[in-house]
């Protein structure tokens, strides 16, 4: 048995759109299996251990959850963590820096 069942994962329907989108514009090219191999990544860390995967950023109290964000294959990712529940809610993702998909 797995003594640490991971985290939820929760998408905003921004993040939601803008995998669609990014999938969409990489199809049929070369960086369609780096995106989609960097989103799985994104996805797995998330899941499993998002703490010390980002830097964070700003403690929300009232929600009792910290934001984090982290540059990760020239993708801006970032996600809030609840302090006392496994769950994360992943609320921006956009491409960045020299990623192909920042072009055109």
């Amino acid at each position: 048995m797995n003594p640490n069942p991971g985290f939820g994962l929760v998408l905003s329907d921004g993040v939601r759109s803008a995998v669609n989108a990014l999938l969409a514009r990489a199809a049929g090219s070369t960086t369609y299996a780096r995106l989609a191999a960097a989103l799985q990544a994104v996805e797995r860390e998330l899941r499993n251990d998002p703490r010390p995967w980002g830097d964070p950023v700003k403690r929300f109290r009232g929600l009792q959850a910290t934001l984090y964000h982290r540059l990760y294959d020239e993708l801006y990712v970032q996600y809030t963590v609840h302090d006392g529940r496994p769950l994360v809610w992943w609320t921006m993702l956009r491409p960045v820096l020299g990623h192909p998909l920042t072009r055109g």
